[in-house]
């Protein structure tokens, strides 16, 4: 939207300072005038996504974080909730408490009888999947996503286990509002999400159906094979692979440091992902999930190019598991393919059909 910046009140020089700090990092980052950005605009209107965003917030780091971006994205909002976490008021309460992990992404007012949780790949934040909440929005399917500690360049935090996560989901999920639970891993995500279905099962409250996207389920050798892999590669090596292999674009435009971060997340999350899967192959082995599993894979996916009986492997751990296909999209398939991953999702009930043909497991 342009011409804004004219109106009484709302252009550059009639900013606080704070306001016209994230105008202009906007501006550069979209390379909008700063003139055209008025406060009622929407980052991800202008033409922001999640790489921008990402940008954005290492730019202005620390005024803004990645949630408070995600959870404000017009201006003047964004603004304002910037000013209120900065007075002296809100400094002093400080408690200590960790911040909540799931991070609402659907529009305002969506109306919905069912909520998708999402776990993010290796060193993923929740923007990764507004896409696909967008899309579910007129599906009747809020969209959640887990902001996982130590990824917010806005928000120095440690980094957490996996385990530690899980739980603190778990007790998310369960003080939230009833009303029917799928969840979505990705990638690296899926371990995250098995242990998640795992503990929500045990608790008496199991998800509905839990989807495993762009991710095979390989045997202990192959995983120590990967563990190795990461350890061995350096900042450099993991930067190369994620952009060769994967086609990760969130490193684009990161100064140093940042960089650093994220390769740093990247190996605490694949190393974490990998071990979890390795240790717990045999003991849910002896107690499958019961909830239905989909795994999901892209025909272009390089990571899962030599898929073979996709099913059969996850068969180890879960006693229902069938296989969908999207005809494109890449490894991140989950945002550029939105609308596709929205229906598959809205169309799963407690028991997905089988495709009939004989010796396939397609949906």
């Amino acid at each position: 939207p342009g011409g804004h910046g004219g109106s009484a009140g709302r252009g550059p020089a009639g900013r606080p300072g704070r306001a016209r700090r994230i105008a202009r990092a906007w501006a550069d980052t979209l390379d909008v005038p700063v003139a055209d950005i008025a406060e009622e605009d929407n980052f991800f209107d202008l033409g922001g996504n999640s790489l921008a965003a990402m940008r954005v917030v290492a730019a202005l780091r620390p005024l803004v974080t990645l949630r408070q971006l995600m959870t404000h994205s017009d201006l003047g909002p964004l603004a304002r909730a910037v000013d209120a976490a900065a007075t002296p008021a809100a400094a002093g309460t400080g408690t200590g408490i960790a911040a909540p992990l799931l991070q609402p992404l659907s529009p305002p007012g969506v109306a919905a009888d069912r909520v998708l949780v999402c776990f993010p790949y290796a060193a993923g934040n929740p923007l990764a999947f507004r896409p696909l909440a967008e899309a579910l929005a007129a599906r009747g399917v809020a969209v959640f996503a887990v902001a996982l500690p130590g990824h917010d360049p806005g928000r120095p935090e440690p980094l957490a286990d996996l385990d530690e996560v899980a739980g603190r989901v778990v007790v998310e999920l369960r003080a939230a509002a009833g009303g029917e639970v799928l969840l979505w891993g990705h990638c690296v995500g899926a371990a995250l999400a098995v242990e998640v279905t795992r503990l929500l099962a045990a608790a008496g409250s199991p998800p509905a159906r839990l989807f495993l996207g762009g991710k095979l389920l390989r045997d202990a050798a192959d995983i120590d094979a990967s563990i190795a892999e990461v350890r061995a590669l350096d900042e450099a090596g993991v930067v190369d692979w994620l952009v060769g292999q994967t086609g990760f674009t969130d490193l684009d435009g990161l100064d140093a440091g940042h960089t650093s971060a994220l390769v740093a997340a990247f190996r605490h999350d694949a190393l974490g992902s990998h071990t979890y899967l390795r240790d717990r192959l045999d003991p849910l082995a002896d107690r499958p999930l019961t909830v239905p599993v989909t795994v999901v894979l892209a025909a272009d996916d390089p990571l899962t190019a030599e898929a073979g009986d996709a099913p059969a492997a996850w068969r180890r751990i879960a006693a229902d598991v069938t296989l969908a296909e999207i005809d494109g999209g890449g490894h991140y398939f989950c945002r550029t393919r939105a609308g596709e991953v929205a229906d598959l999702v809205a169309g799963a009930g407690p028991a997905m059909p089988r495709d009939s043909r004989p010796g396939e497991d397609h949906v």
